[in-house]
């Protein structure tokens, strides 16, 4: 725990001593910052080390954006060790360059790690990024459409260069106005000004979208932050969606598959998340979905791994219509609506191929005749266009002794036939 708080600070007085060199004249000598700059980088390898060594699966650790920010914050040590650890006085040397204006950004992403709130602000990008190609896409005809017409309203003397009208259009839109380059001519001014209040009005859009965006996450900020640490967690112990159920059978104490509110704590707990009581709480009511007080291996998988829900879970034949048999006919169902005379609740909906599947005995050979009353799904379209062989349809009845209506059936109705 004091490692943990030290090393921010730590990090902010290795940036301070790096900045410091680029004062003229310097506070430290040379050797003086050398041994500092050395001693920090020694210090930040020790970290990294620390954190492969403990780090229950090598590929989780590999995986981790903030420790490969970690392993590129150590990788000066090794130029400086090359070069004799004395920084090159020289200006315009590449290897100064690098230590003086590299360094210090590598070092201060390594408090990223620190900054759980950050991933709020990644959501709420990822959120408004299908949004935001449209968006700049048309920034940028808007820039093209006013810097012609800049261009071409303004004396050269004013505006020697295309390049020269984009900079005063985007600077205008951007309501910079540095000033450097102003519109001379009076149509000029009158192109600058519509460009002014277009860009006002158009600006309002993406600005309103991120904000937006920003607002909802934060507002979600607890369900966000919980749900990220649970899985950040779950992956750096190597487990993945497919472990999920197997999991919640280690911790299940009654064996129906779910954890309940007191299973649920045990696994939290055993994962070392650091949660307090409160927040086991919130994440298990986030997780349970159906309110039913209880939550299993599907709400886990949908709510930690979305993007792995459909491949574990959803069936694709599902999604579709009836499946079709091989030889185009055996799997074909026919409902009976009813309308020709048939009282639907007489058929047997166990017979297939002149079978009473559901009380052994032979039945009647000759099945119902296949006629427009009736609806035949799961057959081929080359088979549709022939006389199906009566003695290989099943017949079923939808809904169970009822009617068959005209509406047709849900996706849920076929899964269940």
């Amino acid at each position: 725990m004091i490692f943990f708080h030290a090393m921010p600070v730590i990090i902010c007085i290795s940036v301070f001593i790096t900045l410091l060199q680029t004062m003229e004249p310097s506070p430290l000598d040379d050797l003086a910052a050398a041994v500092a700059e050395s001693t920090f980088e020694a210090i930040f390898f020790l970290e990294v080390f620390a954190r492969f060594i403990v780090c229950p699966t090598r590929a989780a650790f590999a995986c981790n954006a903030f420790n490969m920010i970690d392993i590129i914050t150590v990788a000066p040590l090794i130029l400086r060790a090359a070069i004799g650890f004395v920084m090159p006085i020289s200006e315009g040397n590449p290897a100064r360059n690098f230590f003086l204006c590299v360094v210090p950004v590598l070092r201060l992403l390594k408090t990223l790690r620190r900054f759980q709130t950050f991933q709020l602000l990644l959501n709420a990008f990822m959120s408004v990024l299908e949004a935001l190609p449209v968006l700049l896409f048309t920034l940028l005809v808007l820039t093209l459409v006013f810097s012609s017409c800049i261009y071409l309203v303004e004396p050269r003397n004013n505006i020697p260069t295309y390049p020269a009208a984009m900079w005063l259009t985007i600077v205008t839109m951007t309501t910079v106005g540095y000033g450097d380059v102003t519109p001379s001519s009076t149509a000029g001014s009158l192109v600058v000004a519509v460009l002014v209040i277009t860009s006002c009005l158009y600006m309002a859009m993406p600005l309103g979208i991120i904000g937006c965006a920003f607002t909802d996450a934060w507002n979600d900020r607890n369900k966000i932050l919980l749900l990220h640490r649970t899985r950040y967690r779950l992956l750096q112990f190597g487990y993945t969606a497919a472990d999920i159920k197997s999991l919640i059978m280690v911790f299940d104490k009654d064996g129906d598959g779910k954890l309940s509110l007191e299973d649920f704590k045990n696994f939290i707990m055993r994962l070392n998340l650091g949660f307090k009581d409160d927040h086991i709480v919130e994440l298990f009511q986030v997780l349970d979905e159906d309110k039913g007080g209880s939550v299993d291996d599907e709400e886990i998988v949908r709510a930690l791994f979305p993007g792995s829900y459909a491949a574990l879970y959803v069936d694709p034949a599902s999604c579709l219509e009836a499946p079709q048999a091989q030889d185009g006919i055996e799997n074909a169902i026919v409902l009976d609506n009813g309308t020709n005379g048939t009282d639907s609740a007489n058929v047997n909906p166990y017979r297939k191929n002149g079978t009473d599947h559901k009380n052994g005995t032979e039945a009647d050979a000759q099945a119902p005749s296949v006629d427009d009353n009736k609806v035949l799904m799961g057959l081929p379209q080359n088979v549709l266009q022939s006389p199906p062989d009566p003695t290989q349809i099943r017949t079923l009845v939808w809904p169970p002794e009822e009617t068959y209506s005209e509406m047709p059936l849900t996706i849920d109705q076929v899964k269940r036939n």
